[in-house]
């Protein structure tokens, strides 16, 4: 993955948590995981909701 790109995707999981707390919700610490492997490039954002879809009995 280019720096480029892990640079973009930390700033998507930034904003994605900020909009989540300014609506009162805090992300669990499984989703905040995730969401590291995701800006790090080591999943992708369709592994993200399959994981947290599970989490939640969503699946």
């Amino acid at each position: 993955m280019k720096a480029r790109q892990q640079v973009e995707r930390r700033e998507k999981v930034a904003d994605a948590v900020h909009s989540g707390r300014l609506e009162g919700r805090d992300p669990s610490p499984q989703f905040l995981a995730d969401a590291k492997k995701y800006a790090d490039g080591k999943i992708e954002a369709e592994e993200v909701v399959e994981r947290t879809r599970k989490r939640y009995g969503l699946a």
